[in-house]
């Protein structure tokens, strides 16, 4: 029960946290809309979310959600196709970059002792 009471407001804190960076990138690029259209938007897009929860959906989930996050910052920022994958992919990977240097998330180990792989 205490990692439900846990997960709830982490999760909202990272959903904000992921919208302002999202927001602040696309402002960056010249996008025209507003903070509370990104967040309406960020939260219309999230819908497929819950299919994580099911393990052989999940990578469908990301991929829906990620081609719903595009479409919507194109009609938001009123970007062309490219400008709303730059402005989607970019934030993502400067957040998973962040997390892998801080030590939020730990690499597979694999990845860590690449030169010390063998079949």
């Amino acid at each position: 029960f205490s990692e439900m009471l846990f997960f709830f407001p982490a999760a909202f804190i990272g959903f904000l946290f992921f919208t302002i960076a999202l927001h602040l990138f696309a402002i960056l690029l010249g996008g025209k809309g507003s903070f509370s259209r990104t967040l309406s938007g960020m939260g219309l897009s999230s819908y497929p979310i819950i299919l994580l929860f099911i393990p052989f959906l999940a990578p469908l989930a990301l991929l829906w959600w990620s081609i719903l996050l595009v479409l919507v910052f194109q009609q938001i920022h009123r970007y062309q196709m490219t400008y709303a994958v730059i402005c989607v992919v970019c934030p993502f990977l400067m957040i998973s970059a962040f997390m892998f240097a801080t030590g939020f998330i730990k690499l597979p180990e694999f990845l860590i002792n690449w030169n010390n792989f063998s079949l």
